[in-house]
Protein backbone atom coordinates (compact mmCIF):
# COMPACT_ATOMS: atom_id res chain seq x y z
CA UNK A 1 0.00 0.00 0.00
CA UNK A 2 1.31 3.49 -0.85
CA UNK A 3 2.07 5.90 1.86
CA UNK A 4 -0.44 8.32 0.47
CA UNK A 5 -3.30 5.69 0.43
CA UNK A 6 -2.49 4.92 4.38
CA UNK A 7 -2.38 8.66 5.38
CA UNK A 8 -6.19 8.66 3.79
CA UNK A 9 -7.67 7.47 6.79
CA UNK A 10 -6.16 7.81 10.35
CA UNK A 11 -7.26 7.48 14.09
CA UNK A 12 -7.02 10.35 16.79
CA UNK A 13 -7.33 7.87 19.50
CA UNK A 14 -7.56 10.99 22.13
CA UNK A 15 -9.16 14.86 20.33
CA UNK A 16 -6.11 17.11 20.77
CA UNK A 17 -8.86 19.44 22.75
CA UNK A 18 -8.17 19.25 26.73
CA UNK A 19 -11.20 19.03 27.84
CA UNK A 20 -15.17 18.96 27.02
CA UNK A 21 -15.51 22.01 29.22
CA UNK A 22 -12.90 24.14 27.58
CA UNK A 23 -14.32 27.66 26.95
CA UNK A 24 -13.87 29.53 23.94
CA UNK A 25 -12.66 33.25 23.71
CA UNK A 26 -15.08 35.62 22.89
CA UNK A 27 -13.43 36.60 20.04
CA UNK A 28 -12.69 33.54 18.33
CA UNK A 29 -16.51 33.09 18.31
CA UNK A 30 -16.87 36.23 17.20
CA UNK A 31 -14.02 36.24 14.08
CA UNK A 32 -15.66 36.69 10.76
CA UNK A 33 -14.61 33.58 8.40
CA UNK A 34 -14.80 33.88 4.67
CA UNK A 35 -17.34 31.26 4.28
CA UNK A 36 -19.67 29.54 1.59
CA UNK A 37 -22.32 32.41 1.88
CA UNK A 38 -22.15 35.82 -0.06
CA UNK A 39 -20.59 37.08 3.05
CA UNK A 40 -18.01 36.09 5.83
CA UNK A 41 -19.59 34.64 9.17
CA UNK A 42 -18.53 33.97 12.55
CA UNK A 43 -19.66 30.96 15.04
CA UNK A 44 -21.64 33.21 16.69
CA UNK A 45 -23.49 34.30 13.90
CA UNK A 46 -24.16 30.89 12.44
CA UNK A 47 -25.06 29.70 16.27
CA UNK A 48 -27.60 32.84 16.83
CA UNK A 49 -29.98 32.54 19.36
CA UNK A 50 -30.35 28.30 19.61
CA UNK A 51 -28.40 26.45 22.32
CA UNK A 52 -26.18 24.82 20.80
CA UNK A 53 -23.86 24.66 17.47
CA UNK A 54 -21.72 21.99 16.28
CA UNK A 55 -18.42 22.27 14.10
CA UNK A 56 -17.52 19.72 11.66
CA UNK A 57 -14.07 20.06 10.50
CA UNK A 58 -14.16 19.75 6.40
CA UNK A 59 -11.92 17.77 3.81
CA UNK A 60 -13.21 18.07 0.06
CA UNK A 61 -11.09 15.40 -0.97
CA UNK A 62 -11.64 12.88 2.09
CA UNK A 63 -13.65 9.29 1.77
CA UNK A 64 -14.68 9.30 5.01
CA UNK A 65 -16.20 13.09 4.69
CA UNK A 66 -18.14 11.80 1.87
CA UNK A 67 -19.43 8.49 3.84
CA UNK A 68 -20.31 11.13 6.71
CA UNK A 69 -22.18 13.84 4.34
CA UNK A 70 -25.19 11.09 4.91
CA UNK A 71 -24.88 11.29 8.85
CA UNK A 72 -24.44 15.25 8.80
CA UNK A 73 -27.34 15.99 6.61
CA UNK A 74 -29.88 13.90 8.62
CA UNK A 75 -28.48 15.37 11.85
CA UNK A 76 -28.93 19.22 10.10
CA UNK A 77 -32.49 17.85 9.77
CA UNK A 78 -33.59 16.34 12.69
CA UNK A 79 -31.88 18.59 15.20
CA UNK A 80 -31.63 21.74 12.99
CA UNK A 81 -34.55 23.79 14.70
CA UNK A 82 -32.33 23.80 17.62
CA UNK A 83 -29.20 23.24 17.17
CA UNK A 84 -26.53 25.03 14.34
CA UNK A 85 -24.17 23.18 11.94
CA UNK A 86 -20.83 24.43 10.48
CA UNK A 87 -18.52 22.77 8.86
CA UNK A 88 -15.08 24.38 8.47
CA UNK A 89 -12.23 23.80 6.15
CA UNK A 90 -8.48 24.21 7.62
CA UNK A 91 -7.04 22.64 4.58
CA UNK A 92 -3.82 24.92 3.31
CA UNK A 93 -5.69 24.98 -0.18
CA UNK A 94 -9.20 26.21 1.33
CA UNK A 95 -11.05 28.79 -0.18
CA UNK A 96 -14.22 30.47 -0.84
CA UNK A 97 -15.01 28.81 -4.46
CA UNK A 98 -14.18 25.34 -2.99
CA UNK A 99 -16.44 25.90 0.07
CA UNK A 100 -19.12 27.19 -2.39
CA UNK A 101 -18.65 24.54 -4.86
CA UNK A 102 -18.99 21.43 -2.13
CA UNK A 103 -21.91 23.30 -0.32
CA UNK A 104 -23.99 22.99 -3.39
CA UNK A 105 -22.71 19.74 -4.34
CA UNK A 106 -23.07 17.62 -1.18
CA UNK A 107 -26.18 19.52 -0.58
CA UNK A 108 -25.29 20.97 2.81
CA UNK A 109 -28.01 23.30 4.24
CA UNK A 110 -25.49 24.75 6.18
CA UNK A 111 -22.75 26.68 5.66
CA UNK A 112 -18.52 25.72 5.42
CA UNK A 113 -16.47 28.34 6.38
CA UNK A 114 -12.54 28.94 5.28
CA UNK A 115 -10.20 28.74 7.46
CA UNK A 116 -6.93 28.34 5.18
CA UNK A 117 -4.51 29.90 7.93
CA UNK A 118 -5.94 27.01 10.55
CA UNK A 119 -6.87 29.29 13.03
CA UNK A 120 -10.24 27.15 14.36
CA UNK A 121 -8.07 24.28 13.36
CA UNK A 122 -5.49 24.88 16.04
CA UNK A 123 -7.99 26.31 18.64
CA UNK A 124 -10.30 23.48 18.69
CA UNK A 125 -7.70 20.86 18.50
CA UNK A 126 -9.03 19.65 14.91
CA UNK A 127 -6.09 17.31 13.21
CA UNK A 128 -8.81 15.34 11.07
CA UNK A 129 -11.71 15.76 8.79
CA UNK A 130 -15.01 15.29 10.38
CA UNK A 131 -13.22 15.65 13.77
CA UNK A 132 -16.89 17.70 15.61
CA UNK A 133 -17.29 20.00 18.16
CA UNK A 134 -20.26 20.84 20.17
CA UNK A 135 -20.47 24.40 21.61
CA UNK A 136 -23.11 25.69 24.12
CA UNK A 137 -24.37 29.65 24.37
CA UNK A 138 -21.87 29.68 26.93
CA UNK A 139 -18.76 29.31 24.45
CA UNK A 140 -18.33 26.11 26.60
CA UNK A 141 -17.07 23.01 24.30
CA UNK A 142 -19.35 20.26 25.40
CA UNK A 143 -18.41 17.49 22.93
CA UNK A 144 -15.40 16.99 21.05
CA UNK A 145 -14.25 13.79 18.31
CA UNK A 146 -16.04 12.09 16.05
CA UNK A 147 -19.65 11.78 14.32
CA UNK A 148 -19.86 8.06 14.74
CA UNK A 149 -17.34 5.22 15.17
CA UNK A 150 -17.46 4.17 11.15
CA UNK A 151 -14.86 4.98 8.84
CA UNK A 152 -15.52 5.03 5.27
CA UNK A 153 -18.82 3.02 5.30
CA UNK A 154 -21.87 3.83 7.41
CA UNK A 155 -23.06 0.63 8.98
CA UNK A 156 -26.48 0.49 10.67
CA UNK A 157 -25.05 -0.44 13.81
CA UNK A 158 -22.71 2.31 14.45
CA UNK A 159 -22.19 4.38 17.76
CA UNK A 160 -23.62 7.16 16.81
CA UNK A 161 -21.49 9.20 19.12
CA UNK A 162 -22.01 13.13 17.70
CA UNK A 163 -25.82 12.18 17.62
CA UNK A 164 -25.94 11.14 21.58
CA UNK A 165 -24.59 14.28 22.45
CA UNK A 166 -26.99 16.03 20.96
CA UNK A 167 -29.51 14.03 22.25
CA UNK A 168 -28.26 14.35 25.60
CA UNK A 169 -27.12 18.00 26.09
CA UNK A 170 -30.80 19.03 24.41
CA UNK A 171 -31.98 16.88 27.43
CA UNK A 172 -29.91 19.14 30.18
CA UNK A 173 -27.87 15.91 30.46
CA UNK A 174 -24.35 15.51 29.48
CA UNK A 175 -22.62 13.35 27.00
CA UNK A 176 -21.95 10.04 28.31
CA UNK A 177 -18.91 10.52 26.19
CA UNK A 178 -17.90 13.61 25.62
CA UNK A 179 -14.35 12.76 24.01
CA UNK A 180 -14.82 10.21 21.19
CA UNK A 181 -12.15 8.71 18.59
CA UNK A 182 -12.19 10.41 14.79
CA UNK A 183 -11.42 8.88 11.82
CA UNK A 184 -10.81 10.62 8.60
CA UNK A 185 -8.01 12.51 6.86
CA UNK A 186 -5.45 14.21 7.94
CA UNK A 187 -6.43 18.06 7.14
CA UNK A 188 -3.64 19.58 5.16
CA UNK A 189 -1.98 22.30 7.06
CA UNK A 190 0.46 25.15 6.50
Amino acid sequence: MRSSSIAILVLLSLPALAGAETLLPPDLLERPFPSSASHPLSLAEIRGDRPLLVVTFFSATCPCQRAHDVRLLELADAFGDRVAFVSVDSNVQASVEVARREKSRRRYPFPILVDAEGVLADALGARFATYSIVIDAEGRVRYAGGIDDDRNRLRPDARLYLRDALVALLDGREPDLARTKVFGCFLRRR
